[in-house]
């Protein structure tokens, strides 16, 4: 689903900067949809996956109509293993919303969703959320490669960062070392993309 949470793109960069960093203070006060909340998950991943993921396999749906949307805008240019997987449904929705809400006022570039990357987090144990779908891969932003130097790139981590829930990231891997704040983080390794991902939700009361 597309959010009038942040407006579109105009004039120069550092206009639409100023702009998206005005926009900040206003974005944590508007109201998700309510639609956006769904009453039930989506059932877990392949066997494979559910026989390592200790429950942890549950996604929120993708909403057909916002994954349609999604595939079709040309802001948002996605791998055709990233596109194959959000056109599967295999994708959590809040992975689908989350692109849809950056792309009103960026363009990006999409490397990995699911398919392509490793099932752990590198150098660990833990199973990524790339292997649920509840995680993507940002590498360009406004046509910049993701970096340290990068404004475009900076100007979305906080618009994320101040992401009303569930949009929200649990997890915002980046370049910028200085950024402090709950779930976001910066190594070695993502030194040239925005790493975007959601814990899995909870479980339905009986």
């Amino acid at each position: 689903m597309y959010f009038g949470l942040v407006p579109r793109r105009r004039g120069s960069r550092a206009g639409r900067v100023a702009a998206a960093a005005a926009a900040l203070a206003c974005i944590t006060a508007a109201p998700v949809a309510a639609a956006l909340i769904p009453a039930a998950l989506v059932a877990p991943l392949p066997a494979a996956g559910a026989a390592t993921s200790g429950g942890g396999a549950g996604r929120w749906p993708a909403d057909p109509v916002a994954t349609a949307m999604l595939l079709a805008d040309a802001r948002v240019r996605l791998s055709t293993a990233a596109r194959a997987d959000i056109g599967a449904g295999t994708v959590d929705g809040r992975v689908v919303d989350v692109l849809a809400l950056l792309a009103r006022n960026h363009s990006l570039a999409v490397s990995v969703v699911r398919t392509g990357h490793n099932e752990f987090v590198a150098g660990t144990g833990r199973i990524s959320n790339h292997f649920f779908g509840r995680a993507v891969d940002v590498i360009a932003i406004d046509g910049e490669a993701v970096s340290a130097a990068s404004a475009p790139a900076r100007v979305a981590v906080h618009e994320l960062l101040a992401a009303p829930d569930p949009l929200r990231p649990a997890e915002l891997g980046c370049p910028f070392p200085d950024v402090a704040a709950p779930g976001a983080f910066s190594d070695a390794a993502h030194r040239d993309h925005l790493h975007i991902g959601f814990t899995a939700p909870p479980p339905q009361p009986p």
